[in-house]
């Protein structure tokens, strides 16, 4: 999230880049995957894509259930059920009493996670793994379905195919590559999507008001000295 905007589509047309809508704090999809996080023992703002890794190890048996708490608009704008998490308590985790009421205790930072079964693993162990796991695996697929709702609804609202994407969530490298899959789509993700990105896109943006000229095409990240 920014300021107070969590998600927005922008429209780009030669030089002018104008606002198409936002979704506001704490509607937000970031927030939500770093819930997760928390929730699966891992440090928000770090383990993000840890929780990307182990839902490769899982069903998504909570998918529809985690999906449920996204109200999707046409606009591409959304709501999120805000009785499941505490985004403004910093000093407790971003998720609440009715989160772990409706999917159960949260893992506890370190513990073992062994879904595939090994021998030196008891029985609890790879029962609560596949369990964490699961949950991974559905707010994986909760978040890959609403960027879905947000890219598809950009798409057709500013009539275009060419697809932009930056900020935390864009990272998510499994949901790109859903997005790559359809053909009609031409895909861009700023690779450094986060604070520093923003750093990055500001210069660009002040460059365009003087210069009024556009910025060359981005090809690669090597923007140091030629070797």
């Amino acid at each position: 999230m920014g300021e107070k905007t969590t998600a927005a589509i922008y429209s780009g047309n030669g030089q002018k880049i104008s606002e198409v809508n936002q979704t506001e704090y704490p509607n937000s999809v970031g927030l939500f995957y770093s819930a997760i996080t928390a929730f699966l023992g891992f440090e928000v703002n770090e383990g993000e894509y840890k929780v990307m890794g182990m839902a490769a190890y899982g069903e998504p048996k909570y998918e529809r259930q985690m999906s449920r708490l996204f109200t999707l608009f046409d606009d591409g704008s959304f709501e999120l059920d805000q009785s499941l998490f505490e985004f403004s308590n910093p000093n407790g985790v971003p998720y609440s009493n009715e989160f772990i009421s409706q999917f159960g205790p949260a893992r506890e930072a370190e513990t073992i996670f062994d879904p595939e079964g090994r021998e030196n693993a008891d029985h609890r162990i790879i029962a609560e793994s596949k369990f964490y796991a699961d949950i991974a695996a559905s707010a994986q697929k909760a978040t890959e379905h609403v960027i879905k709702h947000i890219t598809t609804a950009a798409l057709r609202i500013t009539d275009n195919t060419n697809l932009c994407m930056a900020g935390g969530v864009a990272l998510n490298s499994v949901a790109n590559g859903l997005l790559r899959q359809n053909p009609d789509i031409s895909l861009f993700v700023q690779p450094e999507s986060g604070d520093a990105g923003t750093a990055l896109g500001a210069a660009y943006a002040k460059y365009v008001e003087i210069s009024n000229l556009r910025p060359k095409w981005m090809f690669d990240v090597s923007l140091g000295y030629e070797a």
